[in-house]
Formats: structure tokens, C-alpha cells, sequence
């Protein structure tokens, strides 16, 4: 996105930085490789980028990283949020054990502690799966975020309700097909999962202002 798009969500201010579908050549690293982690090798590079680009040298952000998962390539991707950003935070819907992990259902109002505290806030391919207003659960999120902090978010697409998204923003996402990340290019084809060709894979940016 060449232009920021602006909106106002629960009496605050919000600006649109990026909001784009990943493609056969956006940047993947093999670090996250998993059996079934066809498109987290493209989500969680676009995520630790956008995060280091974000905070300089010397700046510990808070981050809080939402429906972080339990397992597998999940935990992959709390190390490395742990060891970049010391003091981020995980949450999901079922408790953990893991250190400085805790409980939040995305699809209620974060508690008080947690309302105007992160510099991020981060939820990976979740939102698509959640059988609820998808724009609620953005709103939740928002909440969370400092003046001058970022939301990053990857959905699935179908799944997402991505018209709602667009109407908030007032901006569609671009309309272009070629090159989009599907189950099938990635260069870790799924094998296991039984994904159709049309899923795709977008990434969002919004800055509260």
C-alpha cells in the first residue's frame, strides 16, 4: 500500500499500513518448517520482520502474541518472540504451562490490565476459525495496542469474513490472483491436511493513532 487508510473503531483512531495476500515470492524461511506448516513459513518471517523493522536497537516492545498455539511450530515461534522480544506475552483460550503464557478468549473484552499496554499485538491464522464476529474480535485486539502501537495479523481466505474487514477499512483488499500462496505452490505443499487449491493467505497491518 503506497497510501495509509484511516478508520475510527470504539472512539479511536486507526491507520491501515498493509493489507495483501502473501505470494510464491514473498519471503519464507525454512526455520519454521513443519508438515503442516505450508504458509507459517511465509506468516511468521512477515511477522518477525515487520516487528524488527518496527522497534530499533535497544527498544524492548511489549508485544502480546494472541492464540498462540501449544505445540509443534507453535512453540518454534514463542521461542523466537521470546529471545527477540523479552518481554512479550502468549495467550489462548486454554491455559499452558509455558512461561509467561496465559488465558484469553479473543472473542471477549481483554481484560483491563491488558487494555492500552502492547507496542504489538499478534494473532496468526486464527481469526478464520473463530465462529464468531470476526469484526469484534479485530476490535478486542485493538484495544490492546499503545498510541503508535501495531496490530499484526494472517488470515485464511475462505474463512475469513473479509467483506466486514473492507467495509470497516473502506478499502478492498487488491484483486490481483496471480502468484497468491495456495496449499499447492508453497514450498511446503501440503500433503497431510487435505487443503483446497483456493485457500489463500493475507496479512494485515494497523497502527493505532
Amino acid at each position: 500500500m503506497n497510501n495509509k487508510v484511516f478508520f475510527e473503531l470504539s472512539d479511536y483512531n486507526y491507520s491501515v499500513e498493509a493489507w495483501n495476500w502473501f505470494t510464491v515470492s514473498s519471503v519464507s524461511d525454512m526455520k519454521f518448517q513443519h508438515e503442516i506448516s505450508w504458509s507459517r513459513i511465509y506468516e511468521y518471517p512477515w511477522v518477525l520482520n515487520e516487528l524488527e523493522n518496527e522497534f530499533s536497537a535497544g527498544k524492548d516492545p511489549f508485544v502480546h502474541n494472541c492464540s498462540w498455539g501449544f505445540e509443534d511450530i507453535h512453540l518454534v515461534f514463542k521461542t523466537w518472540i521470546d529471545a527477540l522480544f523479552p518481554l512479550s506475552i502468549h495467550s489462548d483460550v486454554r491455559p499452558s504451562t509455558f512461561h509467561k503464557t496465559y488465558v484469553w478468549d479473543i472473542t471477549q473484552r481483554p481484560p483491563d490490565e491488558i487494555v492500552n499496554k502492547f507496542d504489538a499485538v499478534l494473532n496468526i491464522s486464527t481469526l478464520e476459525h473463530v465462529p464468531f464476529d470476526h469484526l469484534k474480535v479485530l476490535e478486542n485486539h485493538l484495544k490492546q495496542l499503545k498510541r503508535g502501537g501495531i496490530f499484526l495479523g494472517t488470515f485464511d481466505v475462505p474463512g475469513l469474513q473479509i467483506k466486514k474487514l473492507e467495509n470497516l477499512f473502506g478499502l478492498q483488499i487488491p484483486n490481483s490472483n496471480d502468484d497468491r500462496l495456495t496449499p499447492r505452490n508453497s514450498k511446503i505443499p501440503d500433503k497431510s491436511l487435505g487443503l483446497p487449491e483456493n485457500l489463500n493467505v493475507c496479512y494485515l497491518k494497523i497502527r493505532r493513532i
